[in-house]
């Protein structure tokens, strides 16, 4: 019986606090999709931890504060993926500028046939 009330509180919890959780990561990311996906992350740990957290004054101060982590956490993996591809693309067109296949330009150039 206990399990079925921290059940329906946690359902009421995150009907009440879902949306304005996915709008605040939203402003941050800038994409209602990712915030979606974090934000659905910052639940279901609430979820794991809901006996505990249900005692807190605020637990959507929780919830919002694990979001908002994993929100920097996406924007710092994005930010090394443009990276990446920036040297990426700025090692393919030097390799191109000196008029060499970037796939093969480890080989000797009498041995370096590019399609």
């Amino acid at each position: 019986m206990r399990e079925a009330v921290e059940d329906d509180s946690f359902r009421d919890f995150y009907q009440a606090t879902y949306g304005r959780t996915v709008a605040l990561v939203a402003a941050v990311l800038g994409d209602r999709h990712e915030a979606e996906d974090i934000t659905q992350e910052a639940f279901a740990r609430a979820f794991a931890r809901w006996p505990k957290l249900s005692g807190y004054d605020v637990p959507e101060a929780w919830v919002r504060r694990v979001a908002m982590r994993l929100a920097v956490d996406a924007f710092r993996r994005l930010q090394r993926a443009l990276r990446v591809s920036r040297r990426l693309s700025a090692g393919r067109a030097s390799s191109a500028a000196r008029g060499a296949c970037p796939a093969l330009s480890d080989r000797p150039a009498g041995r370096a046939h590019c399609p």
